[in-house]
């Protein structure tokens, strides 16, 4: 498993610009929404799955499709949505058992 922890715009921003010019350059993500509960008018949570084609791997082979779940805290500010927390667990695949 891999984390990772950053705090502020700046830390996001500076974190994410390198991997976007990297391996996830070509990528593309399509989420599809399973559920929004509004915890307050001002703050909710949103459960998210998604599908991530185009990553490539260390030697620039495009890797396979891969699936994950997002969960989000999201709190309103000034008339616009922000994320607060967001939480990401990617979807490995089973194992393929060995022909007999």
């Amino acid at each position: 498993a891999q984390q990772s922890t950053s705090q502020g715009r700046k830390e996001v921003e500076d974190r994410l610009v390198g991997v976007f010019k990297g391996r996830l350059k070509n990528a593309h993500r399509t989420y599809t929404v399973k559920s929004i509960r509004f915890l307050t008018p001002e703050v909710a949570t949103i459960a998210m799955t998604y599908e991530l084609t185009g990553t490539m791997g260390p030697n620039d082979m495009e890797l396979p499709l891969r699936k994950g779940l997002y969960h989000w805290v999201v709190s309103k500010h000034n008339g616009k949505w922000l994320i607060d927390v967001m939480e990401e667990a990617e979807l490995v695949p089973p194992a393929v058992a060995p022909a007999k």
